[in-house]
C-alpha cells in the first residue's frame, strides 16, 4: 500500500511540474511605450519691471489727475480668462483715501509701451469708479475687457492698460488730510 501511495505521489508530482510547465509554455504579452504626460501651462507679466507704478505723495483735493500705462502679456500654453481686481490696504489711524480718489482702468494699444502713456488709445473703460470700491478679489474682479464681451487669452497675447487716478469730485482738504492707501493692481488668468 505504501508502494501505491508512493506511487501516486510521485506521479501527481511529475503531473504538477508538467502541467506547469505547460502553463509557461502559453503565456504573451505586448506593451505600449515612451507614454509621456505634462500639464498646461497658465503664465502672465508685466512691463513694470518689478516697480510701482504710482509713487504719489503730498496729493490734495486739487491736485491733477496722474496716468500710468502697463503692458500684461500671456505667455501660457492653455487658453485662459482674465479677471482685474487689486489688493486694498491703508493705515488705520490714517484713515482710507481710497474713497476720495477716483480710478479709471482702460484697455487699449500703445506703440511704444512706456508708463508715460504717450502712444496710449483706449478701446474700452473695464472700470470707472472710487479706488476703494475696485473689487478685492477674482470672484468679484473686472472681467477683461468687460463682462458683456468677456475675452480667452491665449499665448502670446498682450495688451496695454492705462490706470488713471484723480482726487473725487467735490471731495474737501479735511477727507484728504493725512490720509493714505496701498493699492496693488492684479490681473489673473484662469484656466477653468
Amino acid at each position: 500500500m505504501r508502494r501505491y501511495l508512493l506511487s501516486a505521489l510521485v506521479v501527481g508530482g511529475v503531473g504538477a511540474i508538467v502541467g506547469s510547465a505547460v502553463s509557461a509554455a502559453f503565456v504573451a504579452q505586448t506593451s505600449v511605450d515612451a507614454n509621456a504626460f505634462s500639464a498646461g501651462t497658465v503664465v502672465m507679466a508685466d512691463s513694470d519691471a518689478g516697480l510701482a507704478l504710482f509713487t504719489l505723495t503730498g496729493l490734495t483735493p486739487a491736485s491733477p489727475a496722474v496716468a500710468r500705462c502697463v503692458r500684461v502679456t500671456y505667455s501660457g500654453s492653455l487658453a485662459a480668462d482674465v479677471r482685474l481686481y487689486a489688493t486694498h490696504a491703508f493705515t488705520p489711524a490714517n484713515g482710507d483715501l481710497g474713497p476720495q480718489l477716483q480710478l479709471t482702468v482702460e484697455r487699449g494699444t500703445e506703440s511704444a509701451p512706456a508708463s508715460a502713456c504717450t502712444t496710449f488709445v483706449a478701446n474700452t473703460t473695464v472700470y470707472s469708479g472710487l479706488l476703494s470700491a475696485y473689487p478685492t478679489t477674482w470672484a468679484t474682479g473686472r472681467v477683461d475687457p468687460t463682462a458683456g464681451s468677456p475675452e480667452t487669452w491665449t499665448n502670446a497675447e498682450a495688451h496695454s492698460y492705462r490706470i488713471t487716478l484723480a482726487p473725487r469730485a467735490g471731495t474737501t482738504g479735511a477727507l484728504f488730510q493725512g490720509r493714505d492707501v496701498n493699492e496693488t493692481f492684479r490681473w489673473e488668468a484662469r484656466n477653468q
